[in-house]
């Protein structure tokens, strides 16, 4: 009778991603010796909450034998190897990567993600004529990941100081998933990104998309009042976006946009009005939620009386972005055929 021990390794810091092949060991038991064994749990609920501590008080017995500060349990990592190993379970497969495409980045939620700056895992399956004593498993995984470089190397780095662990089993087959965890330095600044998220990539598609909302959010104000839309002027987006890139790098907004609309075009007439915005810090990168914002704003004030004002039939937006600011500027203008090019 043969029992089966097998291990894999999935290292991947923040910045950098390694990955080692299979580390697998058969064990050649005897039926005498198989005999001994304890057998499968008919329910193995108990086994797998039992191992949820084991698996990491073992891990902690290899490091403090090379000098290393014990691992405290997270429940967050706890829940999310818990779900990745019934996933290895219910879909009979033992890799980082499941069949429907799960990868190693999206183990976590993404709401709690920010908790850690760093993240490793170690899988471990066993199979057959196994010993099935809790304390058995749990000092045979951790023995086996220290027995492969790949897997000691995320058991004994020196900056994992959380650990979670999820068991599942089936028939006479065990999956244990333990994930290791670095703490976030910065929780403050982290919670900002979990809930305002980063810039986005593509600040000119994002720039677009702003524009686009601003001018629907400005028409659905307006056709609520039976104002009839503005409509995108060239000359005032033109003049807008140059005033938007000014105003974000010195700071400071002016009403001198106006000024350069009618130099850029003398032969305009008309009355015009200007508006400005300007975000840093917390923002929420959504074109959708930004635009929200602003109007919000500006209809509070002098710019929503002039983007509700029946005699404006023209708008232009101008918008500027560093990647952490962003600077709004906007252009109202009485209807009027523009002979610029």
């Amino acid at each position: 009778m043969k029992a089966y021990l097998t291990a894999a390794l999935l290292l991947l810091p923040v910045s950098a991603q390694a990955q080692e092949g299979l580390f697998q060991k058969q064990l050649t038991l005897s039926a005498a010796e198989a005999a001994l064994r304890t057998p499968p749990p008919s329910d193995p609920a108990a086994l797998i909450e039992t191992l949820r501590f084991q698996v990491v008080e073992a891990s902690n017995l290899e490091r403090a034998r090379v000098g290393l500060p014990p691992l405290t349990s997270d429940p967050v990592l706890d829940q999310a190897a818990a779900r990745y190993s019934r996933k290895m379970r219910d879909l009979m497969f033992f890799d980082h990567v499941a069949p429907d495409g799960e990868t190693f980045e999206q183990r976590l939620p993404p709401d709690e993600k920010w908790r850690f700056q760093a993240l490793g895992e170690n899988l471990w399956s066993g199979q057959g004529a196994l010993d099935w004593q809790s304390t058995y498993i749990s000092t045979q995984a951790a023995a086996n990941w220290v027995e492969s470089p790949g897997h000691r190397e995320n058991l004994f780095n020196p900056e994992y100081t959380l650990a979670g662990v999820g068991t599942a089993v089936r028939g006479d087959v065990i999956y244990i998933t333990m994930l290791y965890g670095t703490p976030t330095a910065d929780p403050q600044t982290a919670i900002l990104q979990r809930d305002f998220g980063d810039p986005p990539s593509d600040l000119t598609g994002f720039i677009a998309s702003l524009e686009q909302n601003l001018t629907v959010a400005l028409n659905t104000e307006r056709a609520r009042l039976g104002l009839p839309p503005l409509r995108s002027e060239p000359l005032l987006a033109q003049t807008s976006r140059t005033h938007a890139q000014t105003a974000l790098y010195s700071g400071t907004a002016s009403a001198g946009v106006l000024d350069d609309v009618f130099r850029r075009d003398p032969s305009r007439t008309g009355r015009l009005a200007a508006g400005f915005w300007k975000g840093s810090g917390a923002l929420i990168w959504q074109a959708e939620k930004v635009a929200m914002d602003v109007i919000e704003r500006w209809l509070k004030g002098q710019t929503g009386l002039d983007a509700l004002d029946p005699g404006f039939g023209e708008v232009g937006f101008g918008i500027a972005s560093d990647g952490s600011s962003l600077q709004v500027t906007v252009v109202f203008g009485e209807a009027h055929r523009t002979t610029f090019n």
